[in-house]
């Protein structure tokens, strides 16, 4: 089944950041340096990073087609997720405002996870059994 995989942890995280995203302002610490040197981005970037990648994760073993459709639609959930949050936040959450930066570092953390599932080749193993020994593949020992 399509859906069978285990998406808990991706779900837990999503619940999380839903709730972080929609606190009232004045329920967030007030650290003016955070902002003033962005570094509220990375934190934006890193939580859609995690929410991509736990929803992707177990999936990548999938066959190719089905992991890029996979892939392909968690991407798109993420930038959908990101703007409707900053919607949201700028009209409903109090002392909130949406900020455009926030749903472009949003999308550039879903991004940079796409990009690595996309186009990482998990069918490649560095190793293989022979026996009761772990040996690595020739083609990756390091000649010196």
């Amino acid at each position: 089944m399509f859906f069978a995989k285990d998406l808990r942890l991706g779900q837990i995280w999503f619940i999380i950041t839903l709730i972080l995203f929609f606190l009232p302002g004045n329920a967030l610490p007030e650290i003016t340096w955070f902002e003033k040197y962005y570094c509220d981005k990375i934190v934006h970037a890193g939580f859609f990073a995690l929410l991509a990648f736990l929803f992707i994760y177990p999936r990548r073993k999938d066959e190719e087609e089905m992991k890029n459709m996979w892939v392909t639609i968690i991407l798109m959930a993420c930038f959908v997720y990101a703007i409707a949050t900053e919607i949201i936040q700028h009209l409903l959450i109090p002392y909130r405002t949406g900020d455009v930066l926030d749903a472009l570092a949003d999308a550039v953390g879903s991004l940079i996870v796409y990009l690595w599932f996309r186009f990482h080749n998990y069918e490649e193993e560095l190793w293989y059994i022979d026996g009761d020994t772990i040996k690595t593949k020739p083609q990756f020992v390091k000649k010196v």
